[in-house]
């Protein structure tokens, strides 16, 4: 295995755990509320319009490198980190119009909410563990407080079927 590919695969496992709770969560808690779809829609849209403003504060300062090289592994190429994060933002577009009629579009919803929190946490943790500022840093605070809000809206948003 090659030294980016095992870098991208664990420098990625938080969030591929994320993804798995989502999904998780989007089964367990079952479908959304119509009297909630307007309110998801919109804390979506200004999920992703946060994520992407935290995604060009990651790009400009090199959490693509810094990130890796901090956990031992290899920088990551640029492609990956920009086509991943883009791919995430186009996916979220993508849920925001399905969220009325197909329950499934509700999984990358959470795993938005899921993975603001995480960058709430970690930013601030990775620039204390490095003694000064880490990539992303100035807007996680803002991109983690809208998922809490998030998050909480899904939960009042999803009937509780089996949890």
């Amino acid at each position: 295995m090659s030294d980016q590919f095992q870098s991208i695969l664990l420098g990625t496992a938080g969030l591929s755990l994320a993804a798995v709770v989502s999904l998780l969560l989007t089964f367990l808690r079952g479908s959304t509320s119509l009297d909630h779809v307007q309110k998801l829609q919109r804390l979506t849209l200004i999920g992703l319009i946060l994520h992407s403003i935290h995604f060009g504060e990651e790009t400009l300062t090199g959490f693509y490198e810094k990130f890796p090289m901090l956990l031992g592994l290899a920088p990551w190429p640029i492609n990956f980190f920009v086509g991943f994060n883009l791919s995430c933002i186009a996916l979220w577009l993508l849920c925001i119009p399905l969220i009325k009629k197909h329950s499934l579009a509700i999984a990358p919803i959470w795993f938005l909410a899921i993975a603001s929190i995480i960058n709430l946490a970690a930013h601030p943790l990775l620039s204390i563990a490095t003694g000064g500022y880490f990539p992303g840093l100035f807007s996680s605070p803002v991109v983690g407080i809208l998922g809490i809000v998030l998050f909480r809206q899904l939960i009042s948003a999803t009937q509780n079927h089996v949890l």
